[in-house]
């Protein structure tokens, strides 16, 4: 028979964390543990490079100018004029009997019109900007905004014009005009109609401009000053000593003119013979 062996537990005690290695230690050990590493595999140096892509950069006025035009297009009531047009007896009108009830068959001229009114920005509204700036803002409202505020203008005012329409029908006589005025107003409110619709066709119209673009001055570079050479300055170390201005030879003297030839001598006269004694 197999007698369980019972395992007794060992008792632990807590134990302090062993003290930090020195800066001596460790260095000791990073030079040991490189040792038996092949050069391939060194724990040492480390380096990183990079860029991030969080940089900003611009001068306080070189951020984009949103430019915007304003066209406003106002309709005038349909002027409409109904000539002198013969009538005739009509029957079954609602409302009325007899002479009252008319058949009509008579010409109306309507005249439609139309203002607008274009509002642009101007270069003077931006004070803060450099001449070169407010020229090309300038450039682009007249090359760019004004053309698309005049496409809205073209697009209205064919709305400008005159038709004749026929009015015709069996009424009550009374009824002519509010009928005749329904007819107008009802051709008017298709003509406006198409007018807008090919003003809102060259809309959204988003324009922007970097009003600094082609204004960077580029700086004239100085011409450094010649440098003067100090009197008495000690040369700098691995500077060359200056080399002094050669010695002027002294200037020769003129040479020494031989002196005149002075005249012959007088040949003596020989001595005269005394007398004998």
């Amino acid at each position: 028979m197999r007698t369980a062996a019972t395992r007794k537990r060992r008792k632990r005690t807590v134990q302090d964390p062993p003290p930090a290695p020195t800066a001596q230690k460790k260095a000791a050990d990073k030079n040991g543990l490189a040792a038996h590493l092949p050069p391939q595999h060194s724990l040492g140096n480390f380096s990183l490079a990079g860029r991030t892509q969080t940089a900003q950069a611009g001068e306080n006025h070189g951020t984009a100018i949103s430019l915007e035009g304003l066209t406003r297009y106002e309709f005038a009531d349909a002027d409409y004029e109904m000539p002198h047009s013969a009538l005739s007896q009509g029957s079954d009108c609602e409302g009325c009997e007899g002479r009252d009830c008319v058949t009509i068959n008579a010409p109306v001229n309507i005249t439609y019109r139309v203002t607008t009114t274009v509002t642009l920005p101007s270069a003077s509204d931006y004070p803060d900007l450099s001449d070169c700036e407010r020229a090309n803002v300038q450039n682009a409202i007249d090359t760019v905004l004004a053309p698309h505020e005049q496409e809205h203008v073209d697009s209205v005012t064919p709305y400008n014009g005159t038709e004749t329409v026929t009015f015709s029908g069996t009424h009550c006589r009374s009824d002519i005009p509010d009928l005749v005025d329904e007819m107008v107003e009802a051709r008017e409110a298709t003509r406006q109609a198409a007018a807008r619709a090919r003003s809102d066709a060259l809309d959204p119209f988003n324009f922007t401009i970097d009003p600094s673009e082609g204004c960077e001055e580029t700086p004239e570079e100085e011409e450094a000053p010649e440098e003067t050479p100090e009197e008495g300055k000690a040369p700098e170390e691995g500077e060359a000593p200056e080399e002094a201005p050669p010695e002027q030879a002294p200037e020769e003297a003129p040479p020494e003119q031989a002196p005149e030839e002075a005249p012959p001598a007088p040949t003596p006269e020989p001595p005269s013979e005394a007398p004998a004694p």
